[in-house]
């Protein structure tokens, strides 16, 4: 891009900054001949400041005109008396000159008071598309569900009163057809024509009825301002409000008479037919006959309002956790299948976090306090009945009342599990005890010791060169014992501590040990009273059987042995010819007997 240097224009920007003569100015030009407003139109020919378009509205005492104004370039509302009522233009003039001090989001703003002409005085004010209240009930706008946006509507309306009696005005005309709603949400209180300044009650010489009768509070029919006060405002207030939940005026008597005497009563209202107790109690409260009955402010209305707003809100979620909570109720009583037992968690973290939600909306809620309660109590219970009693116990501190008693249970469940623990950890260490697969270590050894005394056995009989015992000196058998009783008793020594833990351990050492050490002491007897070879090792038979029935139940085949034993023992008594074949068949069967024991075991 190439630019073309413009230098009359150049000359005239540097005249402008030497005339400005500060940098951080902004510097304004224009070429008037270009604009839609000329110098001379600017300065002599200005056209009228508005015209008038329309009507937007009529009322008792003025009309309110669509008018174009020119300077800004917009649309405004131009509100003039219809009569030529002087009390009449100074009610207009004073609700202009009042709603100009108020500057709210919720008033309308004030553009300015013409004084001048044969229609002064004129209001110009803020053009506002929408609708009264009262049409917009009429419309069934805030039926059924939509009270909440009605209430939210109210809560503006107490918002504008708040700031205007922060500035001592009174409005005194608050109803559904001096509430405006806009098209973008926008709430307006309108009409203060007959509003009240408090700082210039001195200058007040009113002494007459002013306001709309069925909505007036009773100091008002004393006609004297000194009695009108913020309490009056809140009396309109909940005379809208009364309305638009009733759909009636509050004081609704049909003869002038009776109708007094119904304002000075303004008897608090039944609102259980209609299902509304709740916006009902503030109702009355701010429509009560005494000011000093009422709410001592806009303030404290709106706050109950937003509450009972709050609590509502609250109210559907508690429902909703309500129907919850009779499904958990509904699975407890239920045999839990897996799937049931998911949903009945689900159905109570529903519960409880509805519950929860509609607590922290309003902390004060009984019911949701009430559910809340009732929903840790069945779940405690229920996990009381599964024993996961850690769960139960989280539960409990959750907990606002009644945990005294749920602890009780807990308590209770859990010094019933502290004993089953007990008799299950006895009962297993009984089944360890007994278990005839431990101590595998052990009954290894013992295999491999009972093979080397064969092997012992083996080596003193193949030197034999006759077949009768007889020629077997007892002195060698008695070696043999020895042999046999130094490796038992140092395996014994050296698996101590094992054999103390087990009883079959124990049993099956001793029956081992006990067996090598009476044929140790049978054959010392033996050859102190030198008794014959053949009788030494028959009764050597009848011990080892004894010794392998000792053995059970850590060796599953020690009936088998002992009767094997015993049945050789038997033999050799009434064949000695077969002491040696006996003898040879003990030396091979053990072995293969104790092999296949422990085989089966490990399998």
């Amino acid at each position: 891009m190439s630019y073309t240097k413009n230098t009359s224009l150049q000359r005239t920007f540097i005249k402008i900054c030497e005339t400005v003569g500060c940098l951080d100015t902004t510097i304004r030009c224009q070429h008037y001949q270009d604009s839609l407003i000329t110098t001379s139109t600017y300065k002599n020919d200005l056209p009228p400041p508005l015209n008038i378009k329309g009507i937007l509205g009529k009322g008792g005492m003025g009309t309110v005109f669509l008018a174009q104004q020119h300077f800004p370039h917009r649309e405004i509302a131009l509100k003039r008396v219809i009569t030529e009522s002087h009390e009449d233009k100074m009610a207009l003039f004073t609700e202009g000159m009042l709603m100009g001090l108020l500057e709210h989001p919720n008033i309308i703003p004030i553009y300015g008071v013409n004084t001048k002409g044969e229609d002064a005085p004129e209001v110009w004010m803020k053009k506002v598309k929408g609708v009264t209240f009262r049409q917009a009930l009429e419309k069934g706008d805030f039926s059924g569900q939509r009270l909440k946006k009605a209430i939210q509507a109210m809560i503006s309306i107490c918002h504008a009163l708040e700031y205007a009696h922060s500035k001592k005005i009174i409005h005194r005309d608050v109803k559904l057809e001096n509430i405006m709603l806009g098209e973008f949400g926008s709430v307006y209180l309108l009409d203060w024509g007959i509003a009240l300044q408090k700082e210039k009650m001195n200058l007040e010489t009113e002494n007459k009825i002013i306001g709309t009768i069925n909505y007036m509070a009773p100091e008002m029919l004393l006609g004297k301002t000194e009695f009108i006060t913020e309490q009056t405002d809140i009396f309109l207030l909940g005379a809208s409000l009364h309305e638009i939940v009733t759909g009636k005026p509050r004081h609704t008597e049909v003869t002038f008479k009776k109708l007094m005497r119904e304002i000075e009563i303004s008897a608090p209202f039944d609102y259980r037919a209609l299902n509304a107790q709740q916006i009902g109690e503030i109702i009355n409260k701010a429509c009560a006959p005494k000011p000093q009955d009422r709410y001592r402010s806009v303030k404290e209305v709106r706050l109950a309002l937003e509450s009972y707003l709050e609590q509502q809100q609250a109210r559907k979620i508690e429902k909703a956790a309500e129907e919850e909570l009779q499904n958990l109720k509904r699975f407890s009583q239920e045999q839990l299948t897996a799937e049931k037992r998911l949903a009945m968690h689900e159905a109570f973290q529903r519960a409880r976090f509805g519950f929860e939600q509609a607590l922290n909306i309003s902390s004060k809620s009984k019911t949701a306090r009430i559910g809340l309660d009732e929903a840790l109590s069945e779940m405690i219970k229920h996990k009381i009945k599964e024993s996961d009693l850690d769960a139960a116990e989280v539960l409990i501190k959750s907990l606002s009342s009644g945990s005294a008693e749920h602890l009780q249970m807990l308590r209770a469940q859990q010094q019933k599990q502290q004993h089953e623990n007990k008799e299950i950890n006895r009962l297993k260490e009984i089944g360890l005890q007994y278990d005839p697969k431990t101590s595998r270590k052990q009954r290894r050894d013992i295999i491999i010791l009972t093979l080397c005394i064969i092997v012992f056995i083996l080596i003193f009989l193949f030197p034999i060169s006759k077949v009768d015992p007889d020629h077997i000196p007892p002195d060698v058998l008695f070696l043999h014992s020895v042999v046999y009783l130094i490796p038992t008793v140092l395996l014994l020594f050296s698996q101590r501590q094992n054999i103390l833990k087990n009883p079959n351990s124990r049993r099956f050492f001793f029956g081992i040990f006990g067996a090598a050490f009476a044929l140790f002491l049978h054959r010392w007897i033996a050859v102190e009273n030198h008794l014959p070879t053949r009788s030494i090792i028959v009764t050597d038979f009848f011990i080892l059987a004894l010794g392998f029935l000792n053995m059970l139940p850590r060796i599953q085949t020690g009936i088998s042995l002992a009767l094997f034993c015993t049945g050789i023992g038997v033999l050799n008594q009434l064949y000695p010819a077969t002491i040696w074949f006996g003898t040879i068949a003990f030396t091979i069967m053990v072995p293969i007997i104790l092999l296949l024991d422990w085989r089966a075991e490990r399998l």
